[in-house]
């Protein structure tokens, strides 16, 4: 089953679409589909990072670990400590 549906091109859109090709106008319609359709999805990205910034300013800062240094700083000391205490990483 075949439907054909009827296009009616606003007055602002007219001008341009006489100016199309004839035979090209289809192909121009789905280019300007995928134009806009990639641009929603690029305006959907960036308000997420948006949100995403939000919710992260609204976080509270990480805690501490022991002596005022954060848990990672920790971490990562441990790995310069010297050789006979850091044979347990290999």
């Amino acid at each position: 089953m075949n439907l054909k549906k009827a296009f009616y091109p606003s007055e602002e859109v007219e001008p341009y679409i006489e100016t199309i090709p004839k035979g090209q106008f289809s192909s121009r319609i789905n280019e300007l589909i995928l134009k806009g359709l990639t641009y929603e999805k690029q305006l959907k990205i960036e308000k997420d990072y948006s949100q995403f910034n939000e919710a992260l300013s609204a976080q509270s800062p990480r805690a501490k670990g022991k002596g005022g240094h954060s848990t990672t700083m920790m971490m990562s000391a441990k790995a310069f400590e010297p050789e006979d205490e850091t044979e347990d990483f290999f």
